[in-house]
């Protein structure tokens, strides 16, 4: 008797532990690496194996595609005039088959366009395809930084955010540092095809609107709205890379936040 007792005890304390090992709230980015301006990832520090110039891991047909700038704006909690300082890959864990690539940008903040907060911030994006081990997750990580558009990270940019990662659950530190004042939910990635939903080369929302090359400054620099399509490649019946201004931009963000907060809430502008 004494002895099934001990045995039930014994499974069911490795049961536990079993548990424990699986769903642990697992402190995220468990393994980082460095990405940015001042940085050289993983991928991309091998000789003769430059960085690709998409994230999105295939590169689309030119297509002025997501322009649509008001909808960006009403999707968006906040709304930044920043330059990237540093980037840092790590994996995330939430509970078996949870491991994601995860991408931390730090900014420095010119100007709060929609919202508030303070001059540096941290922004998160997350990768959708999920990892059964944190062992292919890191192997991947590797991947999505050799992928990642680094070209554009000296430039200033407009950067469409989110205050919290609207419901989505990518582990309980990750989750805790979107409350924070000065972290922001930038996009979590689609799977496959791996559309990263926020660069130029997304075929979805983008969110991260770099400078223009050679645009002037002041009211008057210009934000690219798509990429530009490669040098000596026709743009089809469109060969103007569509941009918006940053004075454009600034009088279009108090015009769509002024009718849709004037209608409380209406949905004329969705």
């Amino acid at each position: 008797m004494q002895t099934g007792i001990v045995r039930a005890a014994v499974v069911v304390a490795a049961v536990a532990v079993v548990a424990f090992l699986l769903f642990r709230p697992r402190e995220d980015f468990t393994s980082i690496s460095s990405c940015g301006p001042d940085s050289t990832s993983e991928a991309a520090s091998q000789v003769g194996e430059p960085a690709r110039r998409t994230i999105g891991y295939r590169t689309p047909d030119f297509d002025p595609g997501d322009t649509v700038v008001e909808q960006k704006i009403l999707n968006s909690d906040t709304i930044v005039r920043a330059t990237m300082t540093s980037c840092l890959a790590g994996v995330t864990f939430n509970g078996i088959w949870r491991h994601r690539v995860a991408l931390k940008f730090s900014l420095n903040v010119s100007e709060y366009l929609k919202g508030a907060g303070p001059s540096n911030i941290v922004v998160v994006w997350v990768n959708g395809q999920s990892h059964h081990t944190e062992a292919k997750a890191i192997r991947y990580k590797r991947e999505v930084l050799g992928e990642r558009d680094a070209q554009w990270d000296d430039r200033e940019a407009i950067i469409f955010l989110r205050n919290s990662n609207t419901g989505l659950r990518f582990g309980k530190t990750l989750q805790e540092q979107l409350e924070l004042e000065d972290h922001f939910f930038l996009a979590r990635g689609a799977e496959y095809p791996y559309d990263d939903l926020y660069s130029l080369y997304s075929e979805g929302p983008r969110k991260w609107l770099p400078a223009a090359p050679e645009s002037p400054g002041g009211d008057d620099t210009a934000y690219l709205l798509a990429a530009p399509p490669p040098p000596g490649e026709a743009a089809g019946d469109n060969p103007t890379t569509p941009t918006i201004t940053l004075g454009d931009l600034r009088v279009l963000v108090q015009h769509v936040t002024g009718e849709y907060s004037g209608g409380d809430g209406s949905e004329a502008y969705k």
